[in-house]
């Protein structure tokens, strides 16, 4: 559980005194992402593929030139899913 990991104290250097265990992978980034969510910060964090960085979403420019961008990208992601559906392939969207 992401709330008792992060308040466990240990130093690199030394022996680990204790390890946590998750299921599966994706049940622990599930964890961290609602912990994640239920940090109480005055602006929000997207990661930039490009970059390999964190932008921080904390005022009305940033957050419109992210939705353009978020818009442009779901676009590509429409055309393409209409391109492989006009060409046959059958495709189920899971989320």
């Amino acid at each position: 559980e992401p709330e008792t990991t992060v308040i466990q104290e240990y130093q690199d250097e030394d022996y680990q005194p204790i390890y946590f265990l998750a299921e599966t992978f994706e049940d622990a980034k599930e964890k961290l992402r609602l912990f994640a969510k239920s940090l109480k910060r005055p602006y929000e964090l997207v990661y930039d593929a490009h970059t390999q960085s964190l932008q921080i979403l904390d005022n009305v420019k940033v957050i419109h030139q992210y939705s353009s961008k978020l818009k442009l990208d779901m676009d590509v992601l429409e055309h393409a899913l209409d391109r492989l559906h006009k060409n046959g392939i059958n495709f189920r969207v899971i989320s």
